[in-house]
């Protein structure tokens, strides 16, 4: 699966985004999710519940470093 990103977001609706974001975890990869769940995190930012998207990524703080290098550079 290569993720789309961009065609996933509606930033004029970031809980829908983060619904198809939820939704895309399915059938992603491992480093794949690790994207995903970045970008339900800054869902959260973007509605203001920061203490959620901050929990988001201490959890997936964890797991980077078995994440291929790719990810690792768009994540960290």
């Amino acid at each position: 699966m290569t993720i789309q990103i961009r065609k996933l977001w509606d930033f004029n609706h970031p809980e829908i985004s983060a619904g198809r974001f939820q939704a895309a975890l399915e059938t992603a990869s491992a480093d794949e999710k690790l994207i995903l769940q970045t970008q339900i995190a800054r869902s959260y930012g973007l509605r203001g519940d920061f203490p959620t998207a901050w929990h988001i990524l201490v959890g997936i703080e964890p797991q980077l470093q078995q994440a291929g290098l790719r990810r690792r550079c768009i994540i960290t």
